[in-house]
This record gives C-alpha cells, sequence and structure tokens, in this order.
C-alpha cells in the first residue's frame, strides 16, 4: 500500500472512527472458512447469544482465532497503532436475525466485522445486507455526520472504534450470513495488560481459561461494570438509535 493511501487511512478512521476495506481476503479462503463455520453450526449448538437470540454464535473458535493472528499486522498498518488481539467470535445469521444498534465492551477497542459469505435467496443479486454505523461526532459545532451505511461481499471488512461508535443491521431478508468479529486493543492503552487475550492467557484458549487469575478477573468484572454504567448513561442521553440521513459507504 502506498504511503499516501496509509496516511489517508489512518486520518479517515482518527476523524471518523470507522474505516472500510474492499478485497482483503480472497473469495476461495472465505468460501473455506464460511464452509467451516455453516458445517460447525450444523454440528454443535455453539455459545449463548443474547444479541441475536438463537443464531449459531462461537467465542474464540481455534480457525477463527487463527484469522485474528493473520488480519492483526494489517490491522496495525491501516490505522497505524499497535495492538494487542483479545477475541475473536463468529456468527450464522438466518432469515430475520436483527442486531439492534449497541456499542461493545472495553476488550472490543479496536474491532473488525468481517463478511465471510451469504445466500441472500429470492432478493436481487446485489442486495447486501448493510453494517449501519454512526460516525464520531464532526470537530465542528452544528455539523451532524450522517449515518453510514457499509455493504460487504466477502472479504470486505470494516474497522471500527467498538466501545464508540454505535452500529446495528437491520433485519436480514436473505436465507444465511456469515460474519467474523475479531477484536483487538490499543498495545499502550489504559487496561491493554488487563485485556489483552480478553484475560485468557494466549490467543487460541477457551473462555473457560479466563478464570486463570481470580484477581484479575475482578479487575475486568470492575471495568466491564463502569463501562456498563456508561452505556445506560449514554442511552438514557441519547434517547435511543440514530435517525436522520444515511450515508452509503462505497
Amino acid at each position: 500500500m502506498p504511503d499516501t493511501a496509509k496516511v489517508k487511512h489512518r486520518e479517515f478512521f482518527r476523524r471518523n472512527g470507522y474505516l472500510a476495506m474492499r478485497h482483503v481476503l480472497s473469495t476461495d479462503f472465505c468460501a473455506f472458512v464460511r464452509d467451516y463455520a455453516r458445517l460447525r453450526a450444523s454440528l454443535d449448538p455453539g455459545s449463548p447469544d443474547k444479541q441475536v437470540p438463537g443464531a449459531h454464535s462461537v467465542y474464540a473458535d481455534p480457525l477463527m482465532e487463527t484469522l485474528e493472528r493473520l488480519i492483526w499486522p494489517r490491522l496495525e498498518k491501516w490505522i497505524g497503532e499497535s495492538l494487542w488481539p483479545t477475541y475473536s467470535y463468529h456468527r450464522v445469521y438466518r432469515t430475520g436475525d436483527l442486531l439492534a444498534a449497541h456499542t461493545d465492551r472495553p476488550s472490543c477497542e479496536i474491532s473488525v466485522s468481517l463478511c465471510l459469505g451469504f445466500d441472500h435467496g429470492e432478493q436481487k443479486a446485489r442486495y447486501r445486507w448493510p453494517l449501519l454505523l454512526d460516525p464520531l461526532p464532526s470537530s465542528r459545532p452544528g455539523t451532524k455526520k450522517a449515518t453510514v451505511s457499509c455493504r460487504m461481499d466477502p472479504g470486505d471488512l470494516v474497522v471500527y472504534l467498538g466501545p464508540q461508535v454505535k452500529h446495528w443491521r437491520t433485519r436480514f431478508e436473505g436465507a444465511w450470513h456469515v460474519q467474523v468479529f475479531l477484536h483487538y486493543v490499543r498495545r499502550e492503552g489504559l487496561h491493554a495488560s488487563l485485556l489483552k487475550f480478553d484475560g485468557r492467557p494466549a490467543l487460541g484458549a477457551p473462555i473457560a481459561t479466563r478464570t486463570h487469575a481470580q484477581e484479575r478477573q475482578q479487575r475486568l468484572r470492575a471495568l466491564m461494570q463502569t463501562f456498563a454504567d456508561r452505556q445506560a448513561s449514554d442511552r438514557a442521553n441519547e434517547g435511543g438509535t440514530t435517525k436522520g440521513d444515511v450515508k452509503e459507504e462505497t
């Protein structure tokens, strides 16, 4: 990537809190990972998912954690920051699934939403299920940025500030859709040592290993409670999902 493109990407991310990247992974590679996720969905129940009840979701699948390692150095170059990976999470959406507007927990400081594949059934050929997000506020008083609609093909991704940028999806009209979420924190961040690997001993370790250090877990729970309180306050002040103009991300 030319230096001028790197500078533009980093400045755009700094100002808006998100960055859309096209053709990051090949369609063949995405098809392999997509088929793996759908096969796993047919064989086991996955992780309980409060955000999309009934959807097949998995925390820290070994293949997805390996994918997180693959994206890690590229992501650092795109946004110009040193990072630690925290965890991966993938989901197989079904017809009618809906993702409510939300922000993410502290372990998702820098998040990647990557499209692996879909079947949109009887929908038009160019139908793409959009990821909607509200960019960071403008630095100019009285100026409001439009909601952004990001439509992804397999291999495309969106990087965003998970705890700061509200994001959501409208009701899914296709047959199925596979998406993986790769989460990171800034290496020099205030809570990096606590959030690195999401409190696990290493990337790829199962969720049960997050209890390996009781003191760390207590600190993490306290941090999560503070974050939850802040989210509740923000929702009360904002009064729900942002409505207004929607900008198509191209």
